[in-house]
């Protein structure tokens, strides 16, 4: 602590200081409480976005979620998954898809705020300046264009086109009840990749996530 003793100090028994704030001329270190599982107590309401049935192609990215420097807000993602579907018989042919980390997005259709309904009502996301949405178009080979992206990917899997009919099992590429949180600060997002070689289907992405204020 950098003022005098009368400050109020809370320990969390490490004596590491994580961050602090000034409130009436007494500095306070910041905590953030979490349960045994590492999930964050108090968060709000889940969200979800999603890009649907998105036609495939080869390094394409289907969705992102970008936290904007000027947000002020973090985001808890909660789950990430894909799936592909397919009007022919294509069994046994598998692409990779990917969940990286990334700065921004452009290029793409914007999923405003109206449509990003949260789970425990129909009431649409609150217009938080700086958290956007966005996806790649419904039709046409081109994907969202990408910056900052990660050079390791936060999860992968492959995902095989549909034999047939309705489309394949949704695959989940992250989630925090088997990894922990995976959180978004300022100036940071996600984004769902296919890898380099072209399919024979369309992709699917969704993302759920909280905003912590």
């Amino acid at each position: 602590m950098s003022r005098a003793n009368d400050s109020i100090i809370i320990i969390d028994g490490t004596g590491a200081l994580v961050a602090s704030e000034t409130e009436a001329a007494k500095e306070y270190e910041v905590v953030v409480l979490a349960d045994s599982g590492g999930r964050l107590i108090g968060l709000g309401d889940i969200y979800s976005i999603h890009a649907i049935s998105r036609p495939d192609a080869a390094s394409k990215h289907y969705l992102a979620l970008i936290n904007q420097p000027n947000s002020n807000v973090m985001l808890y993602i909660h789950r990430v998954d894909t799936w592909k579907e397919s009007s022919g018989n294509v069994a046994g042919f598998a692409r990779g898809i990917k969940l990286y980390r990334c700065t921004s997005a452009s290029d793409g259709e914007t999923i405003p705020n109206d449509l990003i309904e949260k789970f425990t009502s129909t009431s649409p996301m609150p217009g938080i300046p700086g958290v956007t949405a966005s996806r790649a178009p419904a039709s046409g080979a081109a994907g969202l264009t990408i910056t900052g992206l990660a050079t390791e990917p936060l999860g992968a899997a492959a995902v095989n086109d549909a034999a047939g009919g309705a489309g394949g099992a949704r695959t989940n590429l992250f989630t925090s009840n088997s990894f922990g949180p995976l959180l978004l600060s300022t100036g940071q997002g996600i984004t769902v990749q296919q890898d380099a070689t072209a399919g024979l289907s369309s992709v699917s992405a969704s993302i759920f996530f909280e905003i912590v204020t």
